[in-house]
């Protein structure tokens, strides 16, 4: 019986990290816009308990937190996209760069200034704290200050006030 590798690939350069800070324990609990308002934080809480487990045994065997899909997003890339700042904060504790660039020329904080969930601005903040140049821009790509600049949303402003 073979073991599975925390360094093997799917067919998009994918790694079991990449997966493991996306995938919840139930998609339909993921989707908090169409949860009961009250269930909501209890749902958010517990698909971001079970994909920082899920993150914390990779990562415990050896996963790379700055592995790049084929596309060149890292884990940190799709977290900073989600709702759970746990798997941000997790993958930041282990060693994710928070100034890697993909292929679109985004950087986590960037990702991050777009994120809608209810926990976006926490996630944002947590980047800006822990190192991430809000001013860095790859090729063809926009800096976290200037989408700011584009999409005038308050909470994303009042994160990110000392660098506008």
């Amino acid at each position: 019986m073979s073991q599975a590798n925390v360094h093997d690939r799917d067919e998009f350069g994918r790694t079991p990290l990449h997966y493991a800070v996306l995938d919840g324990p139930d998609d339909s609990a993921n989707d908090w816009k169409e949860t009961d308002p009250s269930r909501r934080e209890e749902l958010r809480r517990r698909s971001a308990d079970f994909r920082v487990a899920n993150a914390q045994r990779l990562i415990a065997y050896g996963a790379d937190v700055n592995a790049r899909e084929d596309e060149q997003w890292t884990p940190l890339h799709f977290a900073a996209r989600e709702d759970s700042p746990e798997v941000v904060r997790l993958l930041l504790d282990s060693g994710a760069d928070p100034n890697v660039i993909n292929n679109q020329g985004s950087t986590p904080i960037s990702i991050a200034v777009g994120n809608t969930t209810p926990t976006g601005t926490t996630i944002l903040q947590l980047l800006k704290d822990r190192g991430a140049d809000p001013y860095l821009k790859g090729e063809g790509g926009v800096s976290a200050v200037d989408y700011a600049r584009m999409i005038e949303d308050e909470k994303v402003n009042s994160v990110l006030a000392d660098v506008l």
